[in-house]
């Protein structure tokens, strides 16, 4: 799709991290996706459009999230999901 993220790739201290370019990286430093050995934590996606508007629904929002999933960081304000969110998915996964 032309709005998915562009997802670049480093290695640090033995360890995969992959950014999109999301403007909350560099703000509160984190990597979309951090892989060490078999274990890779993708965690707290929202489902933020390429132009950075939410979708509608709740439904809709979770879809984007599950489209884009990358992350690995959580951000949940004490009342509410980060920045107009209303839904946030995270995830582990382990590669055999």
């Amino acid at each position: 799709m032309a709005d998915d993220p562009r997802i670049t790739v480093t290695e640090i201290a033995g360890r995969r991290r992959a950014s999109s370019g999301a403007r909350f990286e560099p703000a509160v430093g984190y990597s979309r996706a951090v892989r060490s050995g078999p274990f890779i934590t993708v965690s707290g996606t929202v489902g933020l459009n390429a132009d950075g508007s939410y979708p509608a629904t709740i439904g809709e929002q979770a879809r984007r999230a599950l489209a884009i999933i990358r992350p690995a960081t959580s951000m949940v304000e004490v009342s509410k999901l980060v920045d107009g969110a209303l839904i946030e998915i995270e995830a582990d996964a382990i590669v055999a």
